[in-house]
Protein backbone atom coordinates (compact mmCIF):
# COMPACT_ATOMS: atom_id res chain seq x y z
CA UNK A 1 0.00 0.00 0.00
CA UNK A 2 2.50 2.70 0.99
CA UNK A 3 4.16 2.16 -2.94
CA UNK A 4 0.58 2.79 -4.32
CA UNK A 5 0.51 6.16 -2.52
CA UNK A 6 3.95 7.11 -3.65
CA UNK A 7 2.81 6.56 -7.06
CA UNK A 8 -0.34 8.20 -6.42
CA UNK A 9 1.52 11.19 -5.19
CA UNK A 10 4.40 11.15 -7.91
CA UNK A 11 1.34 10.85 -10.84
CA UNK A 12 -0.21 13.93 -8.78
CA UNK A 13 3.03 16.12 -9.14
CA UNK A 14 4.54 15.26 -12.05
CA UNK A 15 1.12 17.66 -13.21
CA UNK A 16 2.97 20.47 -12.63
CA UNK A 17 6.68 21.42 -13.81
CA UNK A 18 6.96 23.24 -10.11
CA UNK A 19 7.04 22.08 -6.29
CA UNK A 20 3.45 23.65 -4.95
CA UNK A 21 3.46 24.66 -1.48
CA UNK A 22 -0.08 25.69 0.34
CA UNK A 23 1.15 29.23 1.25
CA UNK A 24 0.60 29.65 5.14
CA UNK A 25 1.15 32.52 7.93
CA UNK A 26 2.51 30.72 11.01
CA UNK A 27 3.17 33.30 13.97
CA UNK A 28 6.28 31.33 15.31
CA UNK A 29 7.81 33.49 17.91
CA UNK A 30 4.69 35.53 18.87
CA UNK A 31 4.67 37.92 21.93
CA UNK A 32 1.79 37.62 24.55
CA UNK A 33 -0.43 39.96 22.49
CA UNK A 34 0.51 38.07 19.32
CA UNK A 35 -1.40 34.96 21.13
CA UNK A 36 -4.62 36.90 21.61
CA UNK A 37 -4.66 38.43 18.34
CA UNK A 38 -4.24 35.21 16.56
CA UNK A 39 -6.90 33.47 18.82
CA UNK A 40 -9.52 36.48 17.60
CA UNK A 41 -8.38 36.64 13.97
CA UNK A 42 -8.55 33.05 13.53
CA UNK A 43 -8.57 30.53 16.27
CA UNK A 44 -11.90 31.40 17.88
CA UNK A 45 -14.60 30.87 15.10
CA UNK A 46 -12.64 27.93 13.73
CA UNK A 47 -14.91 25.08 12.99
CA UNK A 48 -11.73 22.35 14.26
CA UNK A 49 -9.03 23.71 15.63
CA UNK A 50 -6.05 21.34 15.60
CA UNK A 51 -3.50 21.56 18.52
CA UNK A 52 -0.26 19.70 18.94
CA UNK A 53 3.09 19.35 21.89
CA UNK A 54 6.15 18.41 21.49
CA UNK A 55 8.21 17.46 24.43
CA UNK A 56 11.68 17.72 25.20
CA UNK A 57 13.48 14.36 26.58
CA UNK A 58 15.96 15.75 28.58
CA UNK A 59 14.50 16.88 31.05
CA UNK A 60 11.36 15.49 29.75
CA UNK A 61 9.17 18.67 29.68
CA UNK A 62 6.78 20.21 26.88
CA UNK A 63 8.40 22.36 24.79
CA UNK A 64 6.32 23.82 22.02
CA UNK A 65 2.57 23.56 21.70
CA UNK A 66 1.02 24.15 18.16
CA UNK A 67 -2.80 25.24 17.04
CA UNK A 68 -4.02 25.60 13.58
CA UNK A 69 -7.44 26.84 12.72
CA UNK A 70 -7.41 25.76 9.27
CA UNK A 71 -4.72 25.00 6.28
CA UNK A 72 -3.39 28.83 6.20
CA UNK A 73 -3.13 29.93 9.67
CA UNK A 74 -0.86 28.35 12.34
CA UNK A 75 0.56 29.82 15.76
CA UNK A 76 3.74 27.90 17.40
CA UNK A 77 4.08 28.82 20.79
CA UNK A 78 7.54 28.00 21.81
CA UNK A 79 8.95 27.06 26.12
CA UNK A 80 11.78 25.45 25.63
CA UNK A 81 14.58 25.87 22.90
CA UNK A 82 17.67 24.28 22.89
CA UNK A 83 17.31 23.88 26.65
CA UNK A 84 16.57 27.09 27.63
CA UNK A 85 13.37 28.51 28.43
CA UNK A 86 12.16 30.88 25.68
CA UNK A 87 11.13 33.34 27.73
CA UNK A 88 12.92 35.32 29.81
CA UNK A 89 11.25 34.46 33.20
CA UNK A 90 8.97 32.21 34.84
CA UNK A 91 6.37 34.99 35.43
CA UNK A 92 6.85 35.65 31.60
CA UNK A 93 5.67 32.15 30.85
CA UNK A 94 2.63 32.26 32.67
CA UNK A 95 0.57 34.32 30.52
CA UNK A 96 1.53 31.60 27.82
CA UNK A 97 0.60 28.88 29.80
CA UNK A 98 -2.76 30.91 30.67
CA UNK A 99 -3.31 30.87 27.29
CA UNK A 100 -2.42 27.28 26.05
CA UNK A 101 -4.93 26.66 28.76
CA UNK A 102 -7.56 28.90 27.20
CA UNK A 103 -7.32 27.64 23.99
CA UNK A 104 -7.36 24.20 25.01
CA UNK A 105 -10.23 24.28 27.28
CA UNK A 106 -12.55 26.37 24.97
CA UNK A 107 -15.88 25.22 23.33
CA UNK A 108 -13.83 25.03 19.79
CA UNK A 109 -14.31 20.89 18.78
CA UNK A 110 -10.23 20.21 18.41
CA UNK A 111 -8.61 16.91 16.61
CA UNK A 112 -5.27 16.10 17.63
CA UNK A 113 -2.08 13.45 16.69
CA UNK A 114 -1.89 10.84 19.58
CA UNK A 115 -3.79 12.59 22.11
CA UNK A 116 -3.88 10.04 24.83
CA UNK A 117 0.28 11.36 25.16
CA UNK A 118 -0.59 15.27 24.66
CA UNK A 119 -3.76 15.03 27.10
CA UNK A 120 -1.29 12.82 29.78
CA UNK A 121 1.61 15.89 29.39
CA UNK A 122 -1.04 18.48 29.47
CA UNK A 123 -2.34 17.27 32.74
CA UNK A 124 0.47 15.84 34.42
CA UNK A 125 3.08 19.40 33.47
CA UNK A 126 0.07 22.07 33.55
CA UNK A 127 -2.70 21.21 34.90
CA UNK A 128 -4.47 21.51 31.57
CA UNK A 129 -7.53 19.48 30.85
CA UNK A 130 -8.33 19.37 26.73
CA UNK A 131 -11.60 19.94 25.88
CA UNK A 132 -13.88 19.30 23.43
CA UNK A 133 -11.13 17.05 21.44
CA UNK A 134 -13.31 15.39 18.72
CA UNK A 135 -10.73 13.01 16.58
CA UNK A 136 -7.32 11.96 16.97
CA UNK A 137 -5.42 12.00 13.52
CA UNK A 138 -2.99 8.91 14.62
CA UNK A 139 -6.15 6.54 15.50
CA UNK A 140 -8.23 7.12 12.72
CA UNK A 141 -5.23 6.46 10.23
CA UNK A 142 -4.51 3.73 11.97
CA UNK A 143 -8.17 2.46 11.65
CA UNK A 144 -8.55 3.31 8.41
CA UNK A 145 -5.00 1.86 6.93
CA UNK A 146 -3.69 -0.43 9.97
CA UNK A 147 -0.94 -1.47 7.80
CA UNK A 148 0.17 1.76 7.10
CA UNK A 149 2.50 4.50 9.34
CA UNK A 150 0.70 6.49 11.62
CA UNK A 151 3.15 9.45 12.35
CA UNK A 152 2.29 13.16 11.81
CA UNK A 153 5.02 13.18 9.55
CA UNK A 154 4.15 10.19 7.03
CA UNK A 155 0.34 11.66 7.41
CA UNK A 156 1.19 15.14 5.99
CA UNK A 157 4.02 13.81 3.49
CA UNK A 158 1.53 11.02 1.75
CA UNK A 159 -1.81 12.07 1.89
CA UNK A 160 -1.59 15.71 2.26
CA UNK A 161 1.28 16.26 -0.20
CA UNK A 162 3.17 18.28 2.98
CA UNK A 163 6.79 18.59 3.30
CA UNK A 164 8.64 17.84 6.55
CA UNK A 165 7.80 20.95 9.27
CA UNK A 166 9.71 19.78 12.15
CA UNK A 167 12.00 22.49 11.53
CA UNK A 168 10.04 25.32 10.51
CA UNK A 169 10.30 27.58 13.64
CA UNK A 170 14.20 28.05 12.97
CA UNK A 171 13.63 29.54 9.96
CA UNK A 172 10.29 31.87 10.07
CA UNK A 173 9.21 34.90 12.34
CA UNK A 174 5.35 35.11 11.42
CA UNK A 175 5.84 35.00 7.83
CA UNK A 176 4.30 33.44 4.79
CA UNK A 177 6.15 30.78 3.42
Amino acid sequence: MPLLLDLTKARRECEFPETRQTVREIWAEPTIPDLWACWEQHGKHSPLLAVDIETERSPLQISEVGFASDPHHALHIPFVVEKKSWWKTAEEEVPPWKFVKHVCQSSIPKIRQNLQYDMYWLIKEMGIKMMNYKHDAMLLSHAWQPELGKSLYFLGSVLLDEARWKNIRKSIDKEDF
